[in-house]
């Protein structure tokens, strides 16, 4: 894909990979200061490594986390400008690869949730409290107070969703694909989960498209890092 099909914006960061003075490769933070399709691409190095010499020619290598996955992509540097901070114009990249890694974008939310566990044998577990973390069209990030055992097939998931204008209590049947990261804001939600919502009716699935979209607009999509 070209570079300008990523419609990246003006203070986008990525990482960049620069070849040292000592021959080592060494990692960076780079910001995207503008580019001109098929002509030049200009960034800036606010934290370049000593050990780094930023000349003409030098190869670099790119990395832009985003929200399904990363893009990648080559260049070298045309011209280097020092001013009140150094910026580089680059050989506009011939082509980008982009690793997708999600299935959907992930969005950031922190709100109470509560949890009914099924279990095969047809029994429902009492409610167990806790915080969904993130979201996505079709599943969450989870944390609960008590854990979610291999007896349970499927989970009853009621949360009260609010932000930008949209709001509603939602009740989504969903199952448990993987354990996931505790939060050290929550101490006593020990166990996390990451589910898949299944059975959406037709007004909570399109709630929860609205209420994914508002958030991507804003640009509050959780970036995906290189594996």
């Amino acid at each position: 894909m070209r570079f300008e099909e990523l419609s990246l914006t003006v203070g986008t960061r990525l990482n960049i990979t620069i070849i040292g003075q000592d021959y080592k490769k060494h990692d960076c933070e780079a910001v995207i200061v503008g580019y001109f399709p098929g002509k030049t691409l200009v960034l800036t190095v606010p934290n370049k490594p000593p050990q780094v010499l930023l000349r003409e020619g030098l190869n670099i290598e790119a990395n832009v986390p985003m929200g399904e996955g990363v893009a990648h992509f080559s260049s070298s540097i045309e011209e280097v400008r020092d001013s009140l901070v150094t910026y580089l114009d680059l050989e506009y990249p011939a082509g980008v690869h982009l690793k997708t890694l999600r299935k959907n974008m992930r969005f950031s939310i922190d709100t109470p949730i509560e949890v009914n566990a099924h279990t095969g044998l047809g029994m429902t577990v009492n409610a167990i409290h806790g915080h969904m973390l993130d979201i996505s069209e079709n599943g969450a990030r989870i944390v609960l107070e008590k854990e979610l055992t291999k007896m349970v097939t499927k989970i009853t998931l009621g949360v009260y969703l609010s932000n930008f204008g949209l709001e509603r209590d939602v009740t989504v049947e969903a199952v448990v694909r993987n354990k996931a990261k505790t939060h050290p804001d929550y101490p006593e939600c020990t166990f996390a989960y990451g589910v898949e919502f299944i059975e959406l009716n037709p007004i909570e699935r399109y709630f929860l498209q609205s209420f994914c979209l508002n958030h991507q607009i804003r640009k509050k999509q959780l970036l995906c890092q290189p594996e």
